[in-house]
């Protein structure tokens, strides 16, 4: 909101991924006339049903952060799912974020349950998901769609986590169809 507030924004879209997408729920649900529409892609709502993240601590502890960011690379794409030059850039990027920062980042999101709220949040929400994500199944996305009383679920084939980055085409004009009829 911050953000928002620096360029007086009083009302606008909110767009996240992954833990963005969860924070991008958490937001509108504490402050719903400030979000127009959410779009959340590869999105969880209960963090203890999120898999593999509870294992990161270990791998980066035992293995290093580059043996993480390697294993991470294999869960967001698949092969030849992103131009060689982007899928270099993204593990660099990766591979350059702070170990402790990411380990906070991901306990912070397994401890996070908005479950009991969700159907409270009258915002229209753009769920967007992929249908090979190693950290959320569809079923996840399927259970906040239930949830929430005005939402769509667009599955995107042959995916994993990194729909953001590489689907990013389908996923810009799906939220621009969705926002033309919410507005």
């Amino acid at each position: 909101l911050a953000v928002a507030d620096a360029v007086n924004a009083d009302k606008f879209h909110l767009i996240g991924e992954s833990i963005g997408g969860t924070i991008s729920l958490y937001t509108a649900l504490n402050a719903s006339n400030r979000i127009t529409t959410v779009t959340a892609l590869s999105t969880g709502h209960r963090g203890n049903y999120i898999n593999q993240v509870g294992s990161w601590r270990n791998t980066i502890e035992q293995e290093g952060f580059s043996a993480w960011t390697k294993k991470m690379m294999e869960h967001r794409f698949y092969p030849g799912a992103v131009r060689d030059a982007v899928y270099h850039w993204f593990s660099e990027t990766q591979a350059n974020s702070s170990p402790k920062v990411t380990l906070a980042l991901g306990e912070l999101l397994m401890a996070q349950d908005l479950s009991q709220d969700l159907n409270q949040l009258e915002t229209p929400v753009l769920l967007i998901h992929p249908d090979s994500s190693p950290f959320l199944p569809v079923s996840m996305s399927a259970e906040i769609h239930s949830l929430l009383p005005n939402s769509q679920l667009m599955v995107i084939p042959h995916a994993k986590h990194a729909i953001a980055c590489s689907h990013a085409n389908e996923g810009a004009e799906a939220f621009l169809n969705f926002i033309d009829s919410h507005v």
